[in-house]
């Protein structure tokens, strides 16, 4: 292969992998057209977009023809091609390539620095993009890969970069993926009507990963009386989501966004409060919930109190009562 080398350079080959590539899309598109040959039509479209993939990485990584900032934007525009083609060939499986190659992205070009507020906004910009595809065409393998290479790529990002230096942008980053599987799985399924497994687990997921790291976040740099205060403006969301969603229509997501709204409520309280009062304030948050229970007819709110129940009356007969009598014998 010494006779290529010579006779076709490195800016040759790139050439013949951008033309490769566009062989490819007009070779699909023929195939497309054709009866019974459509499926091949589509393989050799995403064979397409892998070639300009691979292509402008060779150009980047391999042969340094393409500065980083020239190779971002070469393969954003690829992962734009990608979701129009998705649309405009109604298959979502180039929609899932195109998603892949936007997450991979910063992966493979990383300039080894930092570069927060260019990543997390491209993560932001992307995510949106995807997820309205996800919601228009009800697509919703797009939401759980989205959320899985969302937190993958923060959490890389997270670990090797994050210091308190960047605190408040990174929660606000934080907290803006957080709203985005918040709500993106909700209005699909007040837009769609109906509750799949794997939505249901995505938005509890978010909120778990969500929480922890704001939770490790906010101690660190402020107090635990802070954190309490997050925990609260969660419970406050999950409520007003399941408020909107009885007043709309009730469905089977609402007992789960009430369970979440309640679940942060009665975390907020021995964050925000301490000794008897958070056994105080556990009493009336059941009252609330055996309301609740009784008047939505759900007997999970109704289990639910009596599992708090029973929390506090433990709390109150282990630590309370011994505080108490303490008080009450000392001089």
């Amino acid at each position: 292969m010494e006779w290529v080398d010579n006779w076709v350079g490195p800016g040759g080959r790139i050439i013949l992998g951008y033309l490769a590539a566009v062989a490819f899309f007009g070779l699909g598109d023929l195939f497309r057209r054709r009866s019974g040959a459509a499926a091949f039509g589509l393989y050799l479209t995403g064979g397409g977009l892998v070639t300009l993939y691979l292509t402008t990485y060779a150009a980047f990584e391999l042969y340094e023809l393409l500065s980083p900032v020239s190779a971002f934007g070469l393969m954003v525009l690829v992962t734009i091609l990608a979701c129009l083609l998705a649309l405009a060939y109604d298959t979502q499986w180039l929609a899932v390539l195109g998603l892949i190659g936007g997450f991979l992205t910063p992966v493979i070009l990383s300039p080894r620095q930092s570069a927060q507020l260019v990543l997390l906004s491209y993560m932001v910009v992307l995510n949106g993009g995807i997820l309205s595809i996800a919601v228009w065409k009800r697509w919703q393998i797009l939401n759980t890969l989205g959320f899985i290479c969302t937190w993958l790529l923060f959490t890389r990002w997270f670990v090797n970069y994050y210091t308190i230096a960047t605190f408040w942008r990174t929660l606000v980053f934080l907290h803006f993926f957080f709203l985005m599987y918040a709500f993106v799985p909700f209005f699909y399924f007040v837009y769609a009507r109906r509750e799949p497994l794997t939505g249901l687990l995505l938005t509890s997921l978010n909120t778990l990963v969500t929480f922890v790291y704001a939770y490790g976040m906010v101690r660190t740099y402020m107090s635990l009386p802070a954190v309490g205060i997050v925990a609260l403006a969660y419970a406050g969301l999950f409520l007003g989501m399941a408020s909107l969603l009885h007043r709309r229509h009730p469905r089977n997501l609402e007992p789960l966004l009430l369970a979440k709204g309640l679940l942060f409520l009665i975390l907020a309280v021995p964050m925000l409060c301490s000794g008897p009062w958070i056994t105080v304030f556990w009493s009336v948050q059941v009252a609330v919930m055996l309301w609740a229970g009784l008047r939505l007819h759900n007997r999970w709110l109704c289990y639910g109190a009596l599992a708090l129940l029973l929390l506090a009356v433990g709390k109150f007969v282990v630590y309370d009562s011994a505080l108490l009598l303490t008080l009450a014998t000392s001089p």
